[in-house]
């Protein structure tokens, strides 16, 4: 969802004081809860806000849904990247993923973690260490078949062992149906965290932190009998959280250290005291919790504010307050459902006004969750960097949230869902039972979410408002071979990156023949993160059918050049599905036995070697298109000549 609304969506800048530079940033590096975005990309978005270099390990490194990861490759990455900040989730680096840690299998060698992490403090003395550990939910794992099938039970006891233990009242009888090996197994998974714990608050001084978090939770769970307990422990470097999967944001946000103030205003103010579906805490207290984390204040004086939208039933005090006339920061948070936006309030939403006017907007998964991103958020905002890649950053952020809780969520996915459940291609644990529900789904969500991409597409297009005196400009990319090309054609660009930091660029241009000489438009860029040549060539291939282009243009030099057996042969994704070879029409002398050849229309690839008088040749006739008019930039001629003049290189 996310990629889709990404490449779609290009950004070009106003005049922007440009603020610290990547390169000399904050660096933080987290070895996340588990891979899901909310884990994982939020927080490098809201890093980027704020100029910081956010690192975290390749994806072959962690979880991924439940194959779990390994813990020496990670600490390994730790010892290989050198931080101001660390964010270590002992959920990933012990158990292997917040899936992982529901599972009492996985909490084996823990005096093996505890000497890794006591070595990894020892030399890393001058960097701040944060270690979030996540306590597990109410509910057992859904992949420990035994315990799943007496899940009813299991969490009825477990909300009365609580509930008895608040109120000073004997424990309660063990379930009659469920054996007694069960529960006992059921109870040691808590029992096992308090003590792990216990022995993990002993490391949390100095320049080491603990936060303790609390996983779709209620009212009475176990997780509340641990939770009491740590709370009970005078050290200020403990810090106690309910939720999960908004923790990395808000510890991201906690190293901007700017204290603020906020107003709070509930659509319905009685709801404040309310118990929100998988939270041990009222709303109020949750939001107060959370604001203190990052050096908020509420106060109700504040210039910048929070609305909270609490339930369907208040839905016209929603409205009448988001029409209402802000002077600062204004962010919304929608809890009304569980893991969706509400989309009553579409209408709204998506009007072009209330867009411009809203800096956050979140309404996804838990109350905590949705009020966690958007205080990070604010957070980060007061410490904008004012430079292009942050104001980049801002407006994904801002298009992902409106993307995933109120579209897709909101939207689409119960009907999806439904569609799919019919079919047969998708259940509770595998999410697709196969690589043809896989690419059923992705098709059906491509096609409705399309409806809704077009429409933030039309909202964000021209001057935009990302925060309090913070305007950009953006341009709408064309994403795919447009219907109506007539004689015009598409060509794709790329220059590979292999080493470091840096990503494979991508610049798709389309092109007008004229009487006289070709007219080129860029009219979208993105990156590949990735540094293997197989995945880049494979997404190369996916955007040279994208836009039907009839030539692919790509830096041959050095590493470059290693791409051509990829592009040349076929081969397939990750998800098996073929992806044909394509021909090279200008490969080295010598090599022309070596490739494989092809038909005219499928003879594509044209390999660039831009080096020594070739180079000066191409770098001549570039400005002299600049100059006489013939190449389109996305944004203006005057502003992209200015933005390579401050290249050290130009």
């Amino acid at each position: 969802m996310r990629k889709l609304v990404a490449i779609v969506l290009i950004i070009s800048l106003l005049v922007i004081s440009c603020g610290c530079q990547k390169n000399d940033a904050i660096s933080i590096g987290i070895i996340p809860l588990d891979s899901r975005p909310c884990n994982t990309q939020y927080a490098q978005l809201l890093g980027e806000m704020a100029g910081f270099n956010v690192k975290l390990p390749d994806k072959e490194l962690l979880d991924d849904f439940t194959t779990l990861s390994q813990a020496n490759p990670l600490w390994q990455w730790l010892e290989q990247n050198k931080c101001d900040h660390y964010i270590l989730f002992t959920n990933q680096l012990w158990n292997g993923g917040l899936i992982g840690s529901r599972s009492l299998t996985n909490y084996a060698d823990e005096e093996l973690f505890f000497n890794k992490l006591s070595a990894f403090i020892d030399t890393h003395k001058d960097s701040t260490i944060t270690i979030i550990s996540v306590l597990p939910r109410l509910l057992p794992s859904q992949y420990d078949e035994e315990l799943w099938s007496y899940q009813k039970e299991l969490a009825s006891y477990g909300s009365a062992w609580d509930k008895a233990l608040q109120l000073n009242q004997l424990e309660p009888d063990l379930p009659k149906n469920v054996p007694v090996n069960l529960v006992a197994q059921y109870r040691a998974l808590y029992e096992t965290i308090y003590a792990f714990l216990l022995n993990l608050s002993d490391y949390a001084k100095e320049n080491v932190k603990l936060v303790i978090g609390q996983d779709d939770a209620q009212q009475y769970c176990p997780s509340n009998i641990i939770y009491r307990a740590m709370n009970e422990i005078d050290n200020a470097n403990i810090s106690m959280l309910h939720g999960a999967d908004e923790l990395t944001m808000l510890t991201v946000a906690k190293y901007t250290a700017i204290p603020s103030t906020l107003k709070v205003v509930y659509s319905d103010s009685a709801d404040a005291e309310r118990y929100y579906p998988y939270e041990a805490a009222d709303l109020a207290s949750i939001i107060e919790e959370k604001a203190k984390y990052v050096n908020l204040s509420i106060d109700e004086n504040a210039i910048d504010t929070l609305i909270v939208h609490t339930s369907p039933d208040s839905l016209v005090q929603t409205k009448t307050l988001l029409e209402d006339n802000y002077n600062g920061y204004l962010a919304l948070a929608d809890v009304a459902y569980t893991n969706k936006g509400d989309i009553a309030l579409s209408d709204i939403l998506l009007e072009d006004v209330m867009f411009q006017k809203l800096h956050c907007y979140s309404g996804w998964n838990t109350a905590s969750n949705t009020i966690g991103t958007i205080l990070a958020h604010y957070a980060i905002s007061q410490n904008y960097a004012k430079t292009d890649s942050a104001a980049k950053a801002a407006l994904e952020f801002k298009l992902t949230r409106y993307s995933e809780d109120l579209a897709y969520q909101g939207h689409i996915s119960n009907i999806l869902r439904g569609e799919l459940a019919t079919l047969n291609q998708i259940d509770y644990t595998t999410a697709f039972v196969c690589t043809e529900g896989y690419a059923n789904a992705t098709e059906r969500l491509t096609n409705r979410f399309m409806l809704y991409g077009d429409k933030l597409c039309d909202l964000v297009v021209g001057r935009q408002v990302l925060l309090p005196g913070i305007v950009v400009q953006c341009n709408k990319a064309e994403y795919k071979a447009a219907d109506d090309l007539g004689e015009d054609f598409y060509v794709v660009t790329a220059d590979m990156a292999k080493d470091g930091s840096a990503n494979t660029a991508v610049i798709v241009y389309r092109v007008s023949p004229r009487e006289y000489m070709f007219y080129y438009k860029a009219i979208n860029l993105f990156t590949i993160n990735s540094t293997d040549y197989e995945v880049v060539a494979n997404e190369l291939k996916k955007t040279i059918a994208l836009y039907e282009a009839r030539l692919f243009v790509y830096d041959a030099n050095g590493i470059g050049a290693a791409l051509r057996d990829w592009l040349n042969k076929p081969t397939q994704d990750k998800d098996g599905f073929p992806l044909p070879g394509y021909g090279i029409i200008n490969p080295p002398s010598g090599a022309e036995k070596d490739v494989i050849t092809y038909t005219k229309d499928r003879t594509i690839c044209y390999e660039i070697k831009s080096g020594g008088l070739e180079g000066q040749r191409i770098h001549k006739i570039f400005i002299s298109r600049i100059s006489n008019g013939s190449i389109r930039f996305l944004i203006k001629t005057s502003e992209a000549l200015l933005k390579f003049q401050q290249n050290a290189n130009f």
